[in-house]
C-alpha cells in the first residue's frame, strides 16, 4: 500500500526511489489516518458503533459483566480429567510440572474466568486433589 501511495503522490515507482525517499514513504504511510484527542476516544468509538450499527451500551455491558450467557464453570473433577488428559494435557510432554503451570491450566479449563487469585487458587487445589498429581518434596 504504501508503494502504490508513494507512487500516485509523487509520480515515482517506491522500488525507483532513493532510499531515503523511501523510509519517508513508509514512514508518512504509517501515521494515523484520523487522529482524536484522548477526551473524544469514547464519543468516537460510539460514533463508529452506531455507524455500524451496533448497539455500545450492551457491547459494553457484555464486557463488564461477562458471565450472563457464558457456560457454566466445569466442576473440579471436569477440570483435572482435562488438564491431566493423556494427549495435550500437562503431562503430555513432561513428567512434572509446576504449581504455575497447574494455575494456568485450570485458568484456561474456566469459560467464565475466575474471580479473583483467592479463587483461582482453591479451585486449584480442589482440581490437583482429584488428580494424579503427587507433590513432589520441596
Amino acid at each position: 500500500m504504501a508503494a502504490r501511495e508513494h507512487q500516485a503522490e509523487h509520480g515515482i515507482a517506491y522500488d525507483e526511489a532513493h532510499p531515503h525517499a523511501r523510509k519517508v514513504a513508509s514512514a508518512t504511510s504509517r501515521q494515523a489516518r484520523r487522529r482524536t484527542p484522548d477526551g473524544d476516544r469514547r464519543a468516537d468509538w460510539h460514533a463508529q458503533c452506531a455507524a455500524d450499527g451496533v448497539d455500545a451500551a450492551s457491547a459494553l455491558a457484555r464486557c463488564v459483566h461477562p458471565g450472563e450467557g457464558l457456560l457454566q464453570r466445569p466442576d473440579a473433577a471436569d477440570i483435572a480429567a482435562w488438564i491431566w488428559r493423556a494427549e495435550g494435557g500437562l503431562t503430555a510432554h513432561t513428567k512434572t510440572v509446576t504449581r504455575a503451570d497447574a494455575l494456568a491450566a485450570v485458568a484456561d479449563a474456566c469459560p467464565d474466568g475466575v474471580a479473583d487469585l483467592t479463587d483461582l487458587e482453591t479451585l486449584t487445589d480442589a482440581v490437583l486433589q482429584c488428580g494424579p498429581a503427587v507433590r513432589l518434596p520441596d
